[in-house]
């Protein structure tokens, strides 16, 4: 099922599980995954000379010994003619050898592209996600709601990638969606990622992540 109006009154929602003998992806480096992380968004997009970065926003960690806190929120931001977030909050905490990490996020918008043509604003109302890690691996699940201008199948598989074309049909983006990382047994889970073409038809390169959790287990 791909609807818009759907979407508006249902969330999107999926789970993944990752094992001790999972095997890691492709689309980043494994050993980047943290013992248990999460932010509301993180936003890296340079257009010639400049660079419009967020950092990750509201970002916990679940290690005591790091300054990183262990619960963060975010007020709604603009990033310039990028994109808009919401208000957002990120939990990260141990129970016993357990990881417990949530994030939720709300109306995100990408603007990025209004100015070269692409004028249909893709929008979520919100977004969340959450990994638990124990000693033997972990498992992950993510919701959406409300999302719009683009088109999304329910249930979202993973991995599923959007491209936005201008109307010559040339690619200006591409959308990713449910996008998981595994390695033996850690697991890291982007909402959404917008991702600019490193050679494409718009000054614009790098990316955008909505939403993002990670947990390892302690083996």
């Amino acid at each position: 099922m791909s609807t818009k109006s759907v979407l508006r009154r249902s969330a999107v929602i999926g789970a993944v599980l990752a094992t001790t003998v999972a095997m890691g992806s492709p689309a980043y480096a494994a050993a980047d995954i943290q013992d248990g992380a999460a932010n509301v968004g993180d936003v890296n997009v340079t257009s010639g000379e400049t660079t419009t970065s967020s950092g990750e926003l509201a970002l916990c960690d679940v290690d005591p010994d790091t300054p990183t806190p262990a619960n963060g929120t975010v007020p709604a931001k603009t990033f310039g003619t990028i994109a808009k977030f919401g208000k957002g909050t990120t939990s990260c905490k141990k129970n016993g050898d357990d990881n417990i990490v949530k994030m939720s996020g709300t109306k995100f918008e990408l603007t990025a592209l209004k100015q070269y043509g692409y004028t249909t604003i893709t929008r979520v109302s919100t977004y969340s996600a959450e990994c638990t890690s124990t000693p033997t691996g972990t498992s992950g699940k993510f919701s959406l709601g409300g999302v719009s201008g683009l088109d999304i199948p329910n249930p979202m598989p993973a991995g599923h990638m959007i491209p936005l074309k201008n109307k010559k049909g040339e690619l200006l983006a591409r959308v990713f969606f449910n996008e998981v990382t595994k390695d033996q047994g850690a697991i890291r889970l982007n909402v959404m990622r917008v991702a600019f073409p490193p050679a494409g038809v718009t000054p614009l390169r790098g990316s955008i992540i909505v939403g993002s959790v990670e947990c390892r287990p302690s083996f």
